[in-house]
């Protein structure tokens, strides 16, 4: 029976091989992965950028949309930190999500040059105020700060009752999406990419 050094020396003998942290496929995915899938999509794409002049990788833009729920992610991330030699279990804080706006979809938009769009994130929730995070300002206070601030420039944060990309959202994020495309390649089509 191999000793438990075995697979590091088997991995030092084939430097060619390294590990990789693997990531689940959703089953509807892997289905619907099948070469015939793959292209067909390259066909349609293939076809689209012919009729529409699209040449240069500053006119293909990809958007995926990502749900997530901030509190969970905070608590079950494992964080490195420096600490004395004295400490053996150093703790801390984590920072407060607002009572309900916990749950988050993430709408990114990136370009195949590297470039990408503002965040627009959804966050669960009812009521008229803005989501927001709060800060310790370290003398005991704490503040209120809107969660778009927290964000890079031009993020938009939207509050809907489940956050996701529904109906009459996704007219929001098109203008969105049309907004801050319009000054980047201006005359020029562009294709946006959506996971369906």
């Amino acid at each position: 029976m191999p000793g438990r050094s075995y697979f590091l020396f088997f991995l030092r003998r084939h430097p060619q091989l390294r590990r990789v942290r693997s990531v689940g496929i959703e089953s509807v995915r892997a289905h619907a992965s099948t070469p015939e899938a793959v292209e067909k999509f390259f066909a349609a794409y293939r076809f689209l950028c012919r009729d529409f002049n699209i040449s240069r990788a500053a006119q293909v833009w990809n958007t995926d949309e990502s749900m997530m729920n901030g509190q969970e992610l905070m608590e079950t991330t494992p964080v490195t930190v420096l600490a004395d030699a004295e400490s053996t279990d150093p703790e801390f804080v984590f920072p407060s999500v607002q009572s309900g706006a916990e749950a988050a979809s993430m709408v990114a938009t990136v370009c195949a040059d590297g470039t990408r769009l503002p965040l627009f994130v959804i966050v669960a929730g009812s009521g008229g105020r803005l989501p927001f995070a709060v800060e310790d300002e370290g003398n005991g206070k704490k503040r209120r700060v809107p969660l778009a601030a927290c964000l890079f420039e031009g993020a938009e944060v939207h509050r809907r009752e489940k956050p996701c990309l529904d109906a009459p959202l996704w007219q929001v994020y098109a203008a969105f999406a049309a907004r801050h495309l319009r000054g980047i390649c201006p005359g020029e089509s562009k294709v946006l990419l959506m996971d369906g």
